[in-house]
């Protein structure tokens, strides 16, 4: 496995304080499968007008429409599916 290069490491660190916002402004955890997504697709903006709180399986095909290739469809969807039930 690579080392994240600082963009990838500032970027997760960044997901991972969106996350955090979201917990303390509902005062609650939220399940794996809960995902926080940024409005805007950057995921340095964690204003919360930014954030929206979406499943795993939607957040992923929301991410996939228009870039799925047929020969990779069902390696892609089966890749998918392995991690997110290997979350739950």
């Amino acid at each position: 496995m690579r080392k994240p290069t600082k963009k990838q490491s500032i970027e997760s660190y960044s997901r991972q304080k969106a996350r955090q916002k979201i917990k303390a402004r509902l005062n609650a955890e939220l399940p794996r499968w809960i995902v926080v997504h940024h409005i805007d697709e950057n995921p340095l903006n964690n204003d919360i007008n930014n954030l929206k709180l979406m499943g795993n399986p939607k957040h992923i095909s929301y991410h996939l429409k228009g870039k799925i290739h047929p020969e990779r469809t069902l390696k892609t969807v089966e890749k998918l599916l392995s991690l997110y039930n290997s979350s739950l």
